[in-house]
């Protein structure tokens, strides 16, 4: 009974120590997702991204940037275009993990509140899909 009691106390120390220590894999997909588009990095972008996320990504950062897409005209320019257009759009913006939902065993939703340059402050709910042992942001608009 003693060593059972033990063995509980110590597996309970160990699941405290990976929360505090070991983050959550889901939100740290989403927080490294958004420092990587405040940077640019599009190799990044896109290893933290699912598959239809990383084909919505450039569609979306010609709306956010429709003057600089005009001058698109060869792949070089279209990566310049798209690291300097994040990197406008989200390279000041702040965010801050609200809570986690787990919706299955691989998929979960990450709310998160963003804040603007402007201290302009917006709600999202950011979707993670884990893919092996990778967690990876699921973008559907």
């Amino acid at each position: 009974m003693q060593k059972c009691v033990q063995f509980i106390g110590v597996a309970i120390l160990a699941l405290f120590l990976a929360g505090c220590f070991g983050g959550n894999e889901k939100e740290n997909a989403v927080k490294s997702f958004f420092e990587a588009l405040g940077k640019g990095d599009l190799k990044a972008i896109q290893s933290l991204s699912t598959q239809s996320t990383a084909m919505i990504m450039p569609m979306a950062a010609a709306m956010k940037c429709p003057e600089t897409s005009k001058t698109m005209t060869n792949s070089n320019s279209k990566d310049e275009y798209l690291s300097k257009c994040y990197k406008e759009a989200y390279g000041d913006m702040k965010i801050k993990i609200i809570e986690t939902k787990d919706i299955s065993a691989d998929k979960a939703v990450v709310r998160i509140e963003e804040t603007f340059k402007g201290g302009n402050m917006a709600k999202e709910d950011i979707e993670v899909e884990k893919f092996g042992d990778k967690w990876l942001v699921n973008i559907h608009k």
